[in-house]
């Protein structure tokens, strides 16, 4: 969705998107650019934004990855088949927190 009507979603959200994403769909339809990411090439966007896609009607099969990058403490939520979380890096406020001994108590 173009910028200005993605603020207006966001601020219409709850009476828009209705008891499914075919009832938000169908509200925002005609206000929805496809686009067209050509063989090769990615598209990388922010995960906030309005996003998601439609059942596949063409002869050919789409592929999708998904990458994304989360803090190491985020939680993860229900993991799929599929799906897994590899940490790329840990920050020294985590190692620290890791490290922690609790006090002694008699």
């Amino acid at each position: 969705m173009p910028p200005s009507a993605n603020v207006n979603l966001m601020e219409d959200f709850a009476s828009r998107s209705g008891n499914s994403s075919e009832d938000l769909f169908q509200s925002i339809a005609d206000e929805v650019d496809w686009l067209d990411i050509e063989f090769g090439n990615v598209l990388i966007f922010n995960q906030g934004l309005p996003h998601g896609n439609r059942v596949n009607v063409e002869s050919e099969t789409r592929w999708s990855l998904n990458c994304r990058f989360k803090g190491l403490y985020t939680p993860y939520g229900d993991k799929k088949i599929g799906e897994f979380f590899e940490p790329i890096t840990m920050r020294a406020a985590s190692k620290m927190g890791m490290d922690y001994q609790f006090p002694k108590t008699s």
